[in-house]
């Protein structure tokens, strides 16, 4: 596959995930919530790279199934993604001022708006995922796993834990487990969320599913230290929002130093490329995100 195959690919899919997601977000202009519904936009719709639901459809299509298939669960994870997005910004957490080259949330609707967005955006994913599981006539048992899926990588076992620990570490050090357990938890287990999300809808079979998970469990863990590295060393103007935020925080980049946080990056990207051979035909697109992940000069 070309230099530029995941650009190539996320020019086909984008436009079905943008469609999909201004239908999912009404305006509710007639709405006593209207607000809501405006602030729910506002940070959705600012665009962002969408790795996340890509990596939900290209799950799919791997494993011979539509895009169109998963495309609500694939809209799921970026509002889930969205919701953290927008707490993370918050002045209690990251106290950040741009995301996704715009004013963050809550200093253009307010604090409490901000985190009921945040809540109604993560209700909404949650919804979109049982209505696919409708959609492609998945047996019950396979149901209660999807959303059960979605409920741990979210929750203080998942994405919520992993955030809690790196608060806890500021101003403090941290030895390597810990920095493991936080990149694998706040940014490695919604990844892991996605393709076993994609894998479900698709009826993947057991060792389909186990490669998966490993993909995209050190997937999920490089893209992590690569925003670490992302935070120290690149511009607000490339990456649409504030860097720095990790200044006072240990990460692999402060612990380990600059180029061994790279080669981190990409030893995990081998390993999560290698886990894609046991699936019974290659996936180019998955490849792709895994060297795109990859690549962490700035």
């Amino acid at each position: 596959m070309p230099e530029n195959a995941l650009q190539a690919y996320m020019v086909l899919k984008l436009p079905l995930v943008e469609e999909a997601l201004e239908e999912f977000l009404p305006r509710r202009a007639d709405s006593p919530a209207s607000r809501i519904y405006e602030a729910m936009r506002y940070s959705v719709l600012a665009g962002g790279k969408r790795l996340r639901p890509i990596l939900v459809i290209a799950t799919a299509e791997a494993l011979k199934s539509r895009a169109a298939s998963v495309i609500k669960a694939a809209c799921a994870v970026e509002l889930v993604h969205t919701c953290s997005l927008i707490l993370d910004d918050l002045p209690s957490m990251d106290n950040a001022s741009m995301r996704r080259s715009q004013a963050t949330s809550h200093l253009v609707f307010g604090e409490a708006t901000a985190i009921l967005a945040a809540d109604a955006l993560l209700m909404e994913g949650f919804r979109l995922v049982a209505e696919n599981c409708a959609d492609v006539g998945l047996p019950t048992d396979a149901v209660t796993r999807a959303v059960k899926a979605l409920a741990d990588y979210v929750g203080p076992e998942g994405m919520i834990g992993g955030q809690e620990v790196d608060l806890e570490i500021v101003g403090k050090p941290a030895d390597f487990e810990t920095l493991e357990y936080i990149c694998s938890h706040k940014t490695g287990a919604l990844f892991t969320a996605c393709v076993r999300l994609g894998g479900l809808l698709s009826r993947a079979r057991e060792f389909e599913m186990e490669a998966l998970e490993n993909y995209a469990k050190n997937l999920g863990l490089a893209f992590q230290v690569r925003d670490d590295i992302l935070d120290a060393v690149g511009s607000p103007e490339k990456l649409g929002k504030d860097v720095g935020q990790d200044s006072e925080r240990t990460t692999f980049v402060t612990q380990f130093g600059l180029e061994s946080a790279k080669n981190a990056v990409r030893e995990l990207c081998d390993v999560a490329e290698s886990s894609l051979g046991a699936l019974p035909r290659r996936s180019e697109p998955l490849l792709a995100l895994a060297k795109y992940v990859s690549s962490v000069e700035v």
